[in-house]
């Protein structure tokens, strides 16, 4: 972002208007087919990688209930490799407005900026572009283009907000103390909040905004943090980042409590973000620590009792799997039974969640993972048998040593992975390996998973 807004500083200096256009329904509209046939041009005699990442494009994607796979439409994620492929599929687009606009343009994914000297100019240019979009059925989104003058685009692209981030050195302010800094800062970043909600890049800026405090470590926005989550959903994950960078600490942690109690739920996926949170944050063995999981899982359940929706039982699950005592998962999982067990995606979550309480409970674990193997579903039977496998190797590979502890040590240790973990660990070769002893003291900080790891495989 902070590239394409130097490019526009120049625009707005040497042009007369900006135009800023973006795609409808970008992702949605995406032909899969000439998506593959234009990454194909790119990645020369690879046909087996195409398969592999186009069958993974296809097995994401949303399809409504028994319809066939249309191939049409990407499936939204942050992974930088669905983005990447977003935006490759307009290079030919970039060519042309290239060439019609003497490269004075910049674009990144759906979002174009087009510098001209006059509003003819910049109709031939969009009329153009709309005829290239048509071929790839894709359509301009006309109800949000704009053509700004020079003064304009000045306000609604924050120029000097952006010019004054830039200038910022990070380095030299956590090497000198960051009290001046952070004073600035969030002076500055109140102002911008007062007196530029109406501009187009409003979003972009408050996000650079809470980068800027976390590059510093400041907690000088955590008052604002839940008024800010709540009213603005497009800078949540930017936040959550900001407390993550943070960590875990009494004042983070009445945050997060509040963020709940203002909580609004309009999708899925902020419940579940925060969830994440909880569960990425290193929580130490105190009273306060303990104290803030009990009103964090009361407040999670509250939302999945009232909403009854099954990704809101996830999110409850998410958390319990980490903090739980294994006896207290394995009650919460049975008492609850009659949500999870008639949906398969949560029944897959359960039957994977077992490789954390095998041993805990040995026999009640490989009749509930035998029962899941008679079901018909395919990947709940490939999860409950691989728990079964596992237990049984005898034999070290070198390869899960390097999937279970990579070379560059996680700055948090993912919870999805401590379950591999713990499922290699039911296999006594595994649970008994010295060199394993050691990976796992100086790749796992997390004091709640060493505290699972001693409790349940005498890991210490």
């Amino acid at each position: 972002m902070e590239k394409n807004a130097k490019k526009i500083f120049k625009f707005s200096e040497q042009k007369e208007l900006i135009v800023v256009t973006d795609l409808s329904n970008y992702y949605d509209s995406i032909f899969i087919p000439e998506l593959r046939k234009l990454i194909t041009g790119y990645i020369k005699n690879n046909e087996a990688l195409l398969d592999i990442l186009f069958g993974i494009i296809e097995r994401n994607s949303w399809l409504p209930d028994y319809l066939p796979y249309t191939g049409r439409g990407l499936p939204t994620s942050n992974l930088e490799g669905i983005r990447l492929m977003a935006h490759s599929f307009l290079f030919e687009f970039d060519e042309i407005i290239k060439m019609k606009s003497n490269d004075s343009f910049t674009r990144w994914m759906d979002d174009v900026v087009i510098a001209v000297d006059s509003r003819e100019e910049a109709v031939n240019i969009l009329s153009s572009s709309s005829d290239v979009l048509k071929s790839r059925g894709l359509a301009l989104n006309l109800k949000k283009t704009n053509i700004y003058t020079a003064e304009e685009a000045e306000f609604n692209f924050l120029i000097d907000e952006n010019k004054y981030l830039d200038s910022i050195d990070f380095d030299y302010h956590l090497q000198h103390g960051i009290k001046t800094i952070s004073s600035e800062l969030i002076k500055r970043f109140q102002k911008h909040l007062k007196i530029n909600q109406s501009a187009k890049y409003f979003e972009k800026i408050t996000k650079r905004y809470i980068t800027a405090f976390s590059k510093i470590n400041s907690k000088r926005i955590l008052k604002d943090v839940p008024t800010l989550f709540n009213e603005n959903p497009g800078i949540r994950s930017n936040l959550l980042f900001h407390l993550a960078t943070l960590g875990f600490d009494k004042r983070t942690a009445e945050v997060v409590l509040k963020i709940f109690d203002e909580l609004k739920l309009h999708d899925d996926i902020s419940l579940f973000n925060i969830c994440k949170l909880i569960t990425d944050w290193n929580i130490p063995l105190t009273n306060e620590g303990n104290d803030f999981i009990d009103k964090a899982i009361k407040k999670i359940k509250s939302f999945s009792m009232t909403r009854k929706q099954i990704f809101d039982f996830y999110c409850l699950l998410w958390v319990r799997t980490k903090y739980d005592h294994p006896e207290d998962l394995y009650k919460f999982i049975f008492d609850y039974k009659g949500i999870w067990n008639s949906h398969p995606f949560l029944r897959r979550q359960v039957t994977s969640i077992m490789g954390r309480l095998f041993l805990y409970k040995e026999d009640k674990v490989r009749k509930f993972l035998e029962s899941q193997i008679s079901t018909a579903e395919q990947q709940v039977v490939s999860t409950a048998n691989n728990l079964i496998n596992l237990k049984k190797l005898d034999i070290i590979e070198s390869k899960v040593k390097l999937y279970l502890f990579p070379e560059k040590k996680y700055k948090t240790y993912p919870l999805q992975k401590f379950l591999v973990l713990c499922s290699f660990l039911n296999s006594e070769p595994y649970r008994n390996d010295k060199d394993i002893s050691a990976k796992i003291k100086y790749h796992i900080d997390d004091s709640y998973y060493r505290k699972w790891l001693e409790l349940q495989y005498n890991i210490k």
